[in-house]
């Protein structure tokens, strides 16, 4: 078995879906697995066994930091170490591309191997189903004269500028709404996220975007109990985990994470 990076060739998407979904046991992977090849494709790697991919992982450098996600491998060929090797591999891509400080978030079964790998614990990213809200009225649809306000935002919360992902998510259907001291991104699945918040105010009006299915609540998110209170219920949690340094930003900021894969 080799470890190599990712050849998109439709057949290859192909595979790795049937491999996404069998290692998290969610049939539905290609619309997200088409997005994350388009925006992040160097940093996917894959082991191939007779040129079927049976683990894979996807890493993100953003120049500061980075994040790695999506690290699968088929139920067959699970306990063989390729988790570790798919992660050294990814770690090692990064740091040749000078990032110091690397996040994951981590489930139950994954966090032992990274803990074994250097990364600690700083909290937990909290998915929540998102109720049915009227409205805020001061809620508006993000206008293009409005992106580079919603940079700003997101690169003082996130740390780095994300404009790449704003556009393709923009082009790709999302809906972005603003109000006074925030914004918050609708994906096609309901996700809210990403999504920033200077107060509380501009935290509960976000809060009540329509069309909106799950908000996934990092660490360190000044909002926890606001989501809460307006009924939000917790399904799932992940644990945020670092290796190296503090993540920059103002994470105390974040109302919402784009996905678990990329922070």
């Amino acid at each position: 078995m080799t470890i190599e990076t990712l050849d998109p060739t439709p057949a290859m998407l192909d595979a790795l879906d049937r491999l996404l979904g069998a290692a998290y046991g969610h049939p539905v992977w290609r619309a997200q697995l088409d997005r994350f090849v388009s925006l992040y494709g160097s940093g996917w790697r894959v082991v191939l066994e007779y040129g079927e991919p049976v683990a894979c992982g996807m890493a993100v450098s953003y120049g500061r930091f980075g994040w790695i996600g999506l690290v699968a491998t088929r139920p067959d060929r699970e306990r063989q170490g390729l988790g570790r090797r798919i992660t050294a591999e990814l770690l090692g891509w990064l740091r040749a591309g000078g990032v110091e400080t690397i996040a994951l978030d981590a489930s139950d079964k994954g966090q032992g191997l990274y803990a074994q790998l250097g990364f600690r614990v700083v909290g937990h990213v909290r998915a929540l189903a998102a109720p049915t809200l009227l409205p805020s009225t001061t809620l508006r649809p993000a206008a293009d004269g409005d992106l580079a306000t919603i940079d700003a935002l997101d690169a003082e919360t996130f740390g780095v500028p994300r404009a790449d992902l704003h556009r393709y998510l923009r082009g790709e259907g999302a809906r972005y709404v603003i109000t006074d001291g925030g914004f918050a991104c609708v994906q096609p699945e309901g996700t809210i996220g990403p999504a920033m918040a200077r107060s509380a105010t501009a935290a509960a009006a976000l809060l009540t975007v329509s069309g909106a299915t799950r908000l996934l609540l990092p660490p360190g998110s000044s909002y926890g109990e606001l989501a809460d209170s307006l009924g939000f219920i917790e399904t799932r949690r992940l644990a945020r985990m670092v290796l190296g340094p503090t993540l920059p930003g103002r994470r105390d900021l974040e109302l919402g994470v784009a996905n678990y894969a990329t922070g």
